[in-house]
């Protein structure tokens, strides 16, 4: 029974481990999203044929770049360093969009189009919290394989 037991706690750890893999993947994903979309507005800045906000004499869209390559080159760390390049990355994101966002809803035009004419932050805003959500679930799930998988190993000592 215990031999029982020990193979499906093994099982379940393998598909816990996959569950954390695919929201991490998710993220990078979302993170992936708007790369594309800051390096045109980036280009269209350095080339100065439109222009983005700034914070002091750099403008957004650089910080904005980096920011989300950041989020999504800390999709591919260990999880003991993951954490430390996400969280400057998606605050200063989140807090532009954010910031963004509510000067636009208050009538203010600050933030760069899209070709449909919406303002970009709005999909910065919706992605940054998407992105907050796929982190913590993955966290979420790790931390709890872990966990599990302290306490079923002391079961089977």
């Amino acid at each position: 029974m215990t031999g029982i037991r020990y193979k499906l706690a093994g099982a379940r750890r393998a598909v816990v481990a996959k569950g954390a893999v695919f929201f991490k993947w998710l993220y990078a994903a979302i993170a992936s999203l708007g790369l594309p979309g800051l390096t045109m507005i980036s280009y269209r800045q350095f080339a100065e044929i439109s222009s983005c906000p700034s914070f002091g004499i750099v403008p957004a869209c650089y910080v904005l770049l980096i920011c989300y390559g950041a989020i999504f080159l800390s999709a591919f760390l260990p999880d003991a360093r993951r954490a430390g390049l996400f969280w400057p990355g998606w605050i200063v994101v989140f807090v532009a969009a954010a910031l963004g966002s509510s000067l636009e809803f208050a009538g203010h035009v600050t933030c760069p189009r899209s070709a449909g004419g919406t303002p970009t932050c709005y999909f910065s805003l919706v992605m940054a919290v998407s992105i907050l959500a796929s982190y913590l679930t993955a966290s979420w799930i790790a931390v709890r394989s872990a966990t599990n998988s302290n306490m079923s190993d002391d079961a089977n000592v």
